[in-house]
């Protein structure tokens, strides 16, 4: 059955370019594409050089979804035309703004759209979403990772600044998402003028092709891996080496563990790793392409999880990705309302501990000595992914699209 509208989604974070905005709408698109809609994307034109760019995802876009690429801005520009490469995203990516607003409006007036999707963060895709809800009146849905006026991890300053404007936003948007339940009923309490029925919760997801990419062979070592980036005064990995230095006291865990740790790494932790008796067991990867990411989880020991020290808004999607690897997970836990940390003991995935550096390295330990003997295995409980597929999430998007233009339409 042919769709009733065609879709333009305005996001900075799409691929080639990796991260969790990213991939979240490479396999909502995907999906949506595969039920019949007519999809096209607005976003920049990424560097190579990008610390973020994975060519293969572009690999996964399904044919006959269009992407319009305009330029980004000029210190990214400027950045990824140095000879060094530059880790992670411009943090300027506000520039992208009058550049993403004039291709936006050469398309609507090109072609004849009936729906506006839009992802933060960055939250300049909402912003060139505004601009185009504004001159067309067109339904706008607008997608979050994470709140602008209420996140706990922003300065007072920055929450101040970021409401008063996310509250211009949400007044002019047609429909909210939201990748869980609790940050759904913060926006409702957050602004009143919100309406329930607008608002809803579709979370993250793990592709079905998952199932495809082989483990990384370790050979016979123990291996605990970290795939993600650590944030200064959220979630730090201090407490990690400190316990994993204690424990390479112990001649047998010196000579068969190793440390890997996968994504944009500040050179801070790097030095910090070099200055201990730890430093020839810790290997910093860097940024990796997705399969090779999950490829590193799956041939893990124990995959490592830190939470984050105000995590009251946000699910990580790394906790998805790693509980479908079927690796026991340790989970330090930082804050009571650490939903991945709830997710994962209440699935059955791993332990959760404090962020104590005794609590740590007894549980690495145990870990350990389970794995000498064939017992790891034992700790925890495969995940049953079929229900976190994005194929099922797509559908759920679908119902709220087709939820939101019938109300329109009244």
């Amino acid at each position: 059955m042919k769709k009733p509208v065609s879709i333009l989604l305005c996001t900075y974070s799409f691929p080639p370019l990796g991260g969790p905005r990213a991939l979240r709408w490479l396999n909502l698109l995907n999906g949506l594409h595969g039920m019949g809609w007519d999809i096209d994307v607005l976003t920049i034109r990424p560097s190579e050089k990008d610390n973020y760019y994975d060519a293969g995802l572009l690999r996964q876009l399904s044919a006959g979804i269009g992407v319009y690429r305009s330029f980004p801005g000029p210190y990214y520009h400027l950045m990824h035309s140095m000879k060094n490469s530059v880790r992670g995203f411009s943090k300027t990516t506000l520039e992208w703004l009058p550049f993403g607003i004039a291709m936006g409006r050469a398309l609507v007036r090109k072609k004849e759209y009936g729906l506006i999707l839009s992802s933060a963060l960055p939250f300049v895709g909402h912003m060139v979403a505004a601009d185009i809800k504004k001159r067309t009146g067109l339904p706008w849905i607008a997608d979050y990772g994470d709140p602008l006026g209420f996140n706990p991890i922003s300065s007072p300053l920055k929450r101040k600044i970021g409401g008063r404007i996310e509250r211009k936003i949400l007044a002019h948007a047609d429909g909210l998402v939201v990748p869980f339940q609790e940050m759904k009923d913060e926006f409702l309490r957050e602004y009143k003028f919100l309406k329930p029925e607008i608002v809803t919760a579709i979370g993250q997801g793990i592709p079905d092709s998952i199932a495809d990419i082989q483990p990384r062979d370790f050979g016979n070592r123990f291996v605990l891996c970290y795939v993600g980036s650590f944030y200064t005064n959220v979630h730090e990995p201090y407490q990690i080496f400190k316990a994993l230095e204690n424990l390479s006291t112990e001649r047998d865990f010196q000579e068969a563990a190793r440390i890997i740790i996968a994504g944009n790494t500040e050179q801070k932790y790097i030095d910090h790793v070099r200055r201990m008796n730890i430093r020839k067991n810790v290997s910093f990867l860097g940024q990796v392409p997705f399969d090779q990411a999950v490829g590193i989880l799956k041939g893990a020991s124990a995959i490592l999880y830190i939470g984050g020290r105000r995590s009251d808004y946000h699910f990580p999607s790394k906790v998805l990705i790693s509980a479908a690897a079927n690796r026991p997970i340790i989970a330090i836990q930082q804050s009571n309302t650490d939903l991945g940390a709830q997710f994962i003991q209440k699935q059955q995935l791993g332990v959760v501990v404090p962020n104590i550096v005794q609590e740590i390295e007894a549980q690495i330990k145990r870990y350990f000595v389970l794995w000498k003997t064939n017992q790891l295995d034992t700790e925890f409980r495969p995940m049953h992914q079929d229900m976190f597929f994005w194929k099922n999430r797509a559908r759920e998007l679908e119902e709220f699209i087709l939820r939101i233009l019938k109300r329109k339409r009244r």
